[in-house]
């Protein structure tokens, strides 16, 4: 732990550690002994397909295509801008198993954002996002529901997501299509030096 404290100071960056249930509990506990915080619990759900309520996948883009227009939407709703773009821009197109990426339009403007890639039977949902002017008007389901169909058609038979804790609104839409938690995932962030 202090040689990847020294290590990030040294480059003037807080490193990070993420935990799920199967870390073991005395590094969490050694961790926030030398001052690290959390920051960002999340919670990791679940979801069979044959649990899955039908939705419907209206007015959703689908693309096996990484644009630069998906990876600048997203960001901007996330509101973590062009240095998150820069990360996604370097990350995404690394990604090996299939994959599509999402995106929610409504008269030519694009209101959300996904990515879905399946392995062994299973679909994991990234970066979901819905502008914040259009949330609650059900362009996350749809979304959702246009990825989840074009996974089933490749085999998938589960879901699984990650959702902030304090996230309500999201959580319930995932809930009311059939997710489940699963797990607390956190993550705690040690000082800068």
């Amino acid at each position: 732990v202090a040689t990847v404290e020294t290590l990030f100071a040294a480059r003037g960056l807080a490193p990070l550690f993420r935990f799920t249930p199967l870390a073991d509990p005395a590094v969490e506990a050694l961790l926030r002994g030398r001052g690290w915080r959390e920051e960002d619990p999340s919670v990791g759900m679940v979801a069979d397909f044959d649990a899955v309520p039908a939705a419907p996948a209206s007015g959703v883009r689908l693309s096996r295509r990484l644009e630069p227009d998906w990876i600048d939407g997203a960001m901007a709703a996330y509101g973590m801008g062009a240095r998150g773009a820069a990360s996604l821009a370097r990350m995404l197109p690394n990604i090996a198993p299939a994959h599509v990426y999402a995106t929610v339009e409504e008269g030519g403007v694009a209101l959300g954002w996904g990515l879905a890639v399946v392995e062994r039977g299973h679909v994991g949902l990234y970066d979901l996002v819905i502008a914040e002017a259009a949330r609650g008007r059900g362009f996350g389901g749809r979304m959702i529901g246009a990825l989840l169909g074009w996974a089933g058609a490749q085999g998938a038979r589960r879901a699984c997501l990650q959702v902030r804790e304090t996230n309500a609104g999201a959580r319930a839409l995932y809930r009311r299509l059939g997710f489940r938690d699963a797990y607390r995932y956190t993550q705690l962030r040690g000082p800068t030096g």
